[in-house]
C-alpha cells in the first residue's frame, strides 16, 4: 500500500511538472517577450546602434564593432558598469555583441569585427 500510495505522489508531481510546462508555452506564445531586447537594456542599445549604422548598401559589408560601440554609448540608456569608463563600457559591449549567436532569435550576425542585422530584424524596421 505504501508504494501504490508513493506512485500515485509520483503522478501527482509529474502532473504538476506537465501543468508548469503547458504555463510556459503558453507565455512562450508571444515570442517577442522572451527574445526582444528590452529598452534599458544594453542589448537594445546595441540593436538601437546597428539599426542606426546599417544602411541599404553598408548593411551588406556590416558595421564596424567601434561604431556601434561609440554610438550605444552616446545615445543609449543603459546604466553599466561602464558609464565612466569606456573600455569597461567597451568590454560589455562587445560582450553582448558576441553573445547573440547564442541567442534564441539572433538579431544580428557577427563576421570578425563587423555585424550586420538578420533578416528578421532587418525586415521588422
Amino acid at each position: 500500500a505504501a508504494a501504490a500510495a508513493a506512485e500515485e505522489d509520483d503522478d501527482e508531481e509529474d502532473e504538476g511538472g506537465e501543468e508548469e510546462s503547458e504555463e510556459e508555452e503558453e507565455e512562450g506564445d508571444d515570442p517577442a517577450a522572451s527574445w526582444a531586447p528590452k529598452p534599458g537594456s544594453l542589448r537594445y542599445d546595441v540593436l538601437t546602434a546597428l539599426h542606426a549604422l546599417s544602411g541599404s548598401a553598408r548593411e551588406q559589408a556590416g558595421v564596424g564593432r567601434d561604431a556601434i560601440v561609440k554610438h550605444a554609448r552616446e545615445n543609449g540608456s543603459a546604466i553599466t558598469r561602464g558609464d565612466d569608463d569606456l573600455a569597461l563600457y567597451r568590454q560589455d559591449a562587445v560582450t553582448v555583441l558576441g553573445k547573440e549567436k547564442r541567442a534564441l532569435v539572433p538579431l544580428w550576425l557577427q563576421e570578425d569585427a563587423r555585424y550586420v542585422l538578420t533578416r528578421l530584424e532587418g525586415e521588422s524596421h
